[in-house]
């Protein structure tokens, strides 16, 4: 191996502004190190420890910017031999970006002396570049050195793989990733169980009422008389209503967890919204005769949506009309274009005036109003709106606005996607 020996060398005294440490009294302890240096000395020298350290270390020119020693753990770092990398620019292993910031470093430090800025009180963590090409990641630091009688020529290089930090990292940001991954699965978890919990609750009365109303039936149908009949076809309209009843919350259970597990998508396609609005309102006249539903539109008015979504809405804003007013009262459906690329659909009931309580549960749902929020979140993903109005002569306005173009679709589509892709 080659080796290029230098006379003496031993690190900087140098403090800032160039100026030499003062040297103080030898104090009993100083004595004592200095003896323990003394002994050590002949057996021990900068050149076994150049030689023998794991780290890598090379000393450069500071005129040249050459290499003028190479000791075999910078071999095995950077893949050069000692022939192969004496006299050469220390560059050789830097990366261009790395190499201009240590030229600007090693001119500084030869204009003005300053050891400040070759030194740091931490290692620098920075790309270096091997014998094969290959970009690595090291910890730098640098020192002066100085030969006694002379004025600074070297620098001291001491270069640390990094590499296994590196992975450290890597593997402290996975663990990190699996940590808040397994948090968010079991936020997930215990929304899931609430949901079970709020849905058996919801259930379990329509289930016990609808199993009065079969032993209802059973009584009137062993009766056996003139009225049975009649009796009869009223209780099973009574049945067949609360088995709607129940699939209704059973679709509000399958959209709630679609959402939670993040699978809730929109089929758009381009529907004419003024028949698909006339068959919920035909389907609501058909379900309370003591409400006079009205409908009003233009003679077509198409938009870019996903029709049976939109219509579960229309269905439920009608049906909570009729459930406030349950005596019976007006309610006007009118699909409107009031701008141009979009729709207005608006749901108006002609009832009694909410108090200030119900227009605070209406604006404020609570968690367990789970069709509500389902409402609103099917029109908010079409990037639409949902909005209540207070009329001065009593009732509600409920008024969704959707567009009826693609492009504002298909954002609100990559909106929705984009917060599921980062979890």
């Amino acid at each position: 191996m080659l080796v290029h020996t230098l006379p003496d060398i031993r690190p900087s005294r140098t403090l800032r502004g160039g100026q030499a440490r003062p040297r103080s009294s030898t104090s009993p302890t100083r004595r004592c190190k200095s003896s323990v240096a003394d002994t050590l000395s002949p057996a021990v020298t900068f050149e076994q420890l150049f030689m023998l350290s794991r780290d890598a270390l090379i000393v450069s020119d500071v005129g040249s910017g050459q290499i003028v020693r190479w000791n075999p753990a910078a071999e095995r770092l950077f893949g050069y031999s000692a022939a192969q990398a004496i006299g050469r620019s220390l560059e050789l292993v830097m990366p261009r970006a790395v190499a201009r910031l240590h030229r600007e470093q090693i001119a500084h430090y030869a204009r003005t002396g300053e050891a400040d800025v070759l030194l740091a009180r931490v290692p620098q963590a920075r790309p270096a570049l091997t014998a094969s090409r290959e970009e690595i990641r090291v910890e730098c630091s640098m020192a002066p050195l100085e030969v006694p009688g002379s004025p600074p020529r070297y620098v001291l290089h001491t270069f640390r793989d990094a590499r296994c930090l590196e992975e450290e990292e890597k593997h402290a940001l996975g663990l990190a990733r699996a940590e808040a991954a397994l948090a968010e699965t079991e936020a997930r978890l215990r929304r899931c169980e609430q949901l079970l919990a709020e849905s058996t609750n919801q259930l379990q009365p329509c289930v016990d009422r609808a199993k009065r109303t079969s032993e209802r039936l059973a009584r009137v149908a062993s009766r056996g008389d003139a009225d049975a009949k009649d009796r009869l076809a009223l209780l099973a309209r009574v049945v067949d209503g609360r088995a709607e009843h129940i699939q209704g919350v059973l679709d509000q259970l399958a959209k709630t967890a679609a959402i939670e597990a993040g699978t809730f998508t929109l089929n758009g396609e381009r529907v004419n919204l003024v028949p698909l609005v006339g068959r919920v309102v035909v389907s609501a006249r058909a379900r309370s005769a003591a409400h006079r539903v009205s409908f009003g539109a233009p003679q077509g008015l198409t938009a870019l949506v996903d029709a049976a979504r939109i219509q579960q809405v229309l269905h439920d804003l009608i049906d909570r009309a009729i459930r406030r007013n349950p005596r019976g009262c007006w309610i006007d459906v009118d699909v409107r274009r009031p701008l141009t690329a979009s729709a207005r659909i608006e749901v108006r009931d002609y009832g009694r005036t909410l108090s200030a309580r119900e227009r605070e549960q209406l604006t404020s749902p609570s968690e367990e109003d789970r069709g509500w929020c389902l409402d609103r979140f099917i029109v908010e993903q079409h990037g639409g709106s949902l909005s209540l109005e207070w009329p001065s002569d009593g009732g509600v306005r409920v008024v969704v606005s959707l567009p009826t173009n693609r492009t504002r679709l298909l954002s609100a589509a990559a909106a929705q996607e984009s917060p599921q892709s980062s979890a």
